[in-house]
Parts: structure tokens; C-alpha cells; sequence
């Protein structure tokens, strides 16, 4: 059975351990808000396609070991697993990202819910090396549906199948554009080199520009806006970046979420 850890991002509300107790009493009889258990979808049809790795990686050279390089290591990983789950009606998503690290020679899983009106965490389980007790996400996934049924939920989220779009979001004939403004850099040691610490993500529409989140402390090689989901529910989009960082010998992706009014802030 695998022990879920709650982290990985500074947002990320803890749980207190009566409410703890509470949750895990709730899992026995709990089942989706909708009635659709998340063991019963094709998982394969929620999975965000291969561009928007491609759509990464085509912005970094290859190196002379033949690899995709971030301007400061190696990637050799190239693929980031990535599986949008669905929406609730006040801006909520939920998704599962899946990261095959070669640091530990297995597999990782993220189970997500992002606020993207706020852009805050509000679950966050995360379950180091999965795959030693499971036979793929499918398995795991269906093995332990009840956690994540009773989140879905608890937070009134309809699975439903993701319209995956690249960017520039268009919107009522019009088109916005996402891009990373770079304010802070640190020093790899490692390297030697400069690397990302903070970062801006900015909408463009026509000559007008918003700040729709910020980092800081978030350090990375390379951070590249890929592509987007648009609610079912509201006009705001949910903004996919895939940034890179230095793990073990080498550079690996990982993918963010930033909520977009399509409205409003323009």
C-alpha cells in the first residue's frame, strides 16, 4: 500500500490529523459527486499529447552527447505524463502528473487539485517510486480510486474529457498571448551557470498586458508556455508551462498550472 506525501509546492494546505481520520472513514463510502468513479474512465483519453514536451524540447539544443539540453544540463527524460481529470464550476482542476526520473530508476505520481482562480494548491498527494508495488498508473489508479473519488468530490469535480489547445488562447475571435518574463536568476554551483529563480507569467491581448501569476524561488534551467484548457464552466483558461531543472546528473521537466481570466484584467 503506498503512503501518500502532501507536498512539493510552499501552498499546499496541510491536513490536521482529525480531519485526517475523518477523510479516511469518509473513503469507504464515498464515490464521485457525478457518479463516474475515476477506475471506471480510459485513462489514456485525459492524457495531454506528446506536443507539449515537443513544444519544450524544440526550444533547447542538442548537445554533443546527442541530448536535448536546457542550456545547462542534459534531458533525458523526454516525456512528461500529464492527465488533465476535469473541472468544478468555481475554477477548480484536478490532474495527475506522472514523472519517470532516472535519479531512482521508477516512476512518480502527483495527484493535483489547483485553484486556478487563485492559483493556489488545494491538494497535493504525492507518491515517490509508485511503480515498485503496482504494475502501471492504471493499476495504482484503480487500486486506490477511493482516495482520489472522495477529493473529486469533496471539491465538486465532474471528471469529464480535456480540450487540450495551443497557444495563443483564442477567444472571441480574438487571440492572448502567454509568455515568461525572467526577473531573478541565481548561480548553479553545479555548472557553474546562471539559472531562472524568478519569473512572471504575463497574458498579451492586442497592447494590453496582465500578470496572471508569479514566482519566486522557483528555480529552473528553462520555462516554456505550451498550451492550454479551457473550462467547461466559465471563460478562464488553464495555462500549461513545462520548466526544467537540475535532479540528478542531468535536467528533468516538470509541468505548472496558471489560471487565466479570458474576461477580465485586460
Amino acid at each position: 500500500m503506498w503512503t501518500p506525501t502532501l507536498g512539493r509546492d510552499k501552498s499546499v494546505k496541510s491536513m490536521k490529523s482529525k480531519s485526517f481520520v475523518t477523510f479516511f472513514c469518509f473513503l469507504i463510502i464515498s464515490s464521485n459527486l457525478f457518479g463516474v468513479s475515476i477506475a471506471d474512465i480510459n485513462l489514456s483519453h485525459y492524457k495531454m499529447p506528446q506536443s507539449i514536451t515537443d513544444k519544450f524540447l524544440g526550444k533547447c539544443k542538442i548537445d554533443e552527447l546527442g541530448l536535448y539540453n536546457d542550456d545547462v544540463c542534459s534531458i533525458y527524460m523526454t516525456e512528461v505524463d500529464f492527465y488533465i481529470l476535469g473541472w468544478s464550476k468555481d475554477g477548480k482542476l484536478a490532474y495527475i502528473e506522472e514523472q519517470t526520473l532516472e535519479s531512482h530508476h521508477g516512476c512518480d505520481l502527483y495527484f493535483h487539485i489547483m485553484d486556478v482562480v487563485t492559483d493556489e494548491s488545494v491538494v497535493l498527494m504525492e507518491f515517490k517510486n509508485y511503480t515498485k508495488n503496482y504494475l502501471n498508473i492504471k493499476d495504482f489508479i484503480k487500486k486506490n480510486s477511493s482516495v482520489f473519488d472522495a477529493f473529486l468530490e469533496e471539491y465538486k469535480i465532474e471528471l469529464s474529457l480535456p480540450q487540450y489547445e495551443e497557444l495563443p488562447i483564442k477567444f472571441r475571435n480574438e487571440e492572448i498571448s502567454i509568455k515568461i518574463d525572467i526577473t531573478g536568476y541565481d548561480k548553479e554551483t553545479f555548472v557553474d551557470l546562471e539559472i531562472i529563480k524568478d519569473f512572471n507569467v504575463e497574458a498579451v491581448k492586442g497592447d494590453k498586458t496582465k500578470v496572471i501569476s508569479y514566482e519566486k524561488n522557483r528555480i529552473c534551467n528553462k520555462v516554456i508556455p505550451v498550451g492550454y484548457v479551457k473550462s467547461p464552466y466559465e471563460n478562464r483558461a488553464a495555462v500549461i508551462v513545462i520548466y526544467s531543472v537540475y535532479v540528478f546528473e542531468d535536467s528533468e521537466m516538470f509541468t505548472l498550472i496558471y489560471g487565466c481570466s479570458l474576461d477580465y484584467g485586460f
